[in-house]
């Protein structure tokens, strides 16, 4: 991961937590309700505080996203004892440029 400077401690002991972790599980909101993980590779914790992340822009969560922008994601580490849970809200970027 990508992990820049940041600008406040919270952030800065953020990316020290997960830094390691290759993989969040992301938590979004169905259609119908239902709560719904899946796995995801985190991309960069850049300098604003912002986790980024690439997927298919045909992908299912792409239209969970769109219609309920409030996430969850969470990051455990076991053999450190390390657990972490993030919530917030996506922006979704289509933007060939910036996914290569």
């Amino acid at each position: 991961m990508n992990l820049q400077p940041q600008r406040t401690a919270e952030l800065t002991k953020l990316g020290e937590l997960i830094a390691s972790i290759e993989i969040a599980m992301l938590t979004t909101l169905e259609e119908d309700g239902r709560l719904h993980s899946r796995p995801l590779r985190t991309l960069q914790l850049d300098a604003e505080g912002a986790l980024w992340f690439i997927t298919s822009i045909s992908s299912p969560k792409i239209g969970e996203l769109d219609a309920h922008r409030r996430v969850t994601l969470s990051y455990c580490r076991p053999a450190r004892e390390s657990y972490v849970s993030v919530s917030g809200v996506t922006q979704i970027l289509r933007d060939l440029a910036q996914a290569r």
